[in-house]
Formats: structure tokens, C-alpha cells, sequence
């Protein structure tokens, strides 16, 4: 079963963006957060955009990145987005050491083009895989979805528990802004 990833999971992700790995909170474009998620979803005479779940990902991750609804921390947050969406959806999103540095390529572009989409999804093309226990997970969160689970709270309650790699934790935090942080306090 296709899990799908709604506004409140975005939000309740950025919080833990805010929180946990050093962002500045508040929102430029309210509207692009469901933009972000509703042009995963789009059709075109009747045939889906982005037919596949990783190629749902990496669009819901590049909208993020490129149309920056958060005042802070977009890529973070996007990027934990699409490991949680796949996550769902019964893959597994290895967080290559360059990812940082790939999304501020993306980020920092002049252009709004589909190269740079397609980079996004090959990109998370190459660093997804499935494998029997995120099939297994994906069958059990997909039961549960079924009796009434609610995504965006058992997003919260994993995110509470740090329930994320630590790769993201690593390679994401905002260290100079942690400083600044600090130092005003």
C-alpha cells in the first residue's frame, strides 16, 4: 500500500529541523509545503508525473530545495522528508557524506529546469534500495495506516525517539548557527 505524506508530516518534520539540528523557525510560502506534495502527485492527461515512489521522492525533495518554503533549514528538512516518505513506502534512503553539498548545488541554481529535477531523482535512484525489511515495515505501517494510524503523529513519536540515521543528524547540523545560538543566550 502507497503511504502518502501529507503537510502535517512536513511541518512536524520541520520542527524536529528547528530543534534538533539548528534551524531558524518560520515559513516563506505557506503554500508550497502542499505545492511540494501535490506536484508529486500531478497527472497529465490522466498519467502521473512522477509514476514511481522514488521518483515521488526526489520531486517532493527538489520542490523543498527550490521553491524553500521554510525560512531555514528546506534541504534538512526536505531531505528527512523523502528518507521518511520512502521509509514508508518500503525503502531504505542511504545518506551518501556529499548530500549536503549536492543539495546546496540544487539549492543555489540559477535555473528552475528539469535537469536538475531528473538529478534529484536519479540521485535518490541511486541511493534507495529495497530490501526485505522495509518490505516487512512497509506491510505493517500500511496495516496500521488502514485501522486509522495517523501518519504525521507516528512520524512525530519516531522522531521524538530520534528514530532517524545519524547520518542526517551529522552531516545537517547547523554548527554555526548553533554557536550563534549559544553565544546569545
Amino acid at each position: 500500500m502507497h503511504i502518502h505524506f501529507g503537510k502535517n508530516g512536513i511541518l512536524i518534520i520541520h520542527r524536529y529541523v528547528v530543534r534538533n539540528l539548528v534551524a531558524v523557525d518560520g515559513l516563506n510560502y505557506a503554500g508550497m509545503i502542499q505545492g511540494s506534495i501535490d506536484r508529486a502527485y500531478t497527472t497529465i492527461e490522466g498519467k502521473e508525473r512522477f509514476p514511481h515512489i522514488l521518483d515521488k521522492a526526489g520531486s517532493i525533495l527538489y520542490s523543498m530545495v527550490r521553491f524553500h518554503p521554510f525560512a531555514d533549514g528546506c534541504k534538512r528538512t526536505g531531505l528527512l522528508t523523502a528518507y521518511m516518505y520512502l521509509y514508508y513506502n518500503g525503502y531504505y534512503l542511504r545518506i551518501p557524506q556529499d548530500s549536503a553539498k549536492f543539495l546546496e548545488q540544487i539549492a543555489s541554481s540559477k535555473n528552475f529546469d528539469e535537469q536538475n529535477e531528473k538529478a534529484v531523482i536519479n540521485w535518490i535512484r541511486e541511493h534507495s534500495e529495497r530490501n526485505l525489511a522495509t518490505r516487512i515495515f512497509n506491510l505493517i505501517i500500511s496495516f496500521f495506516v488502514m485501522l486509522g494510524l495517523d501518519i504525521g503523529a507516528y512520524t512525530n513519536e519516531l522522531l521524538k525517539r530520534e528514530a532517524i540515521p545519524a547520518d542526517i543528524r551529522k552531516q545537517f547540523r547547523d554548527t554555526e548557527l548553533e554557536k550563534a545560538i549559544r553565544h546569545d543566550k
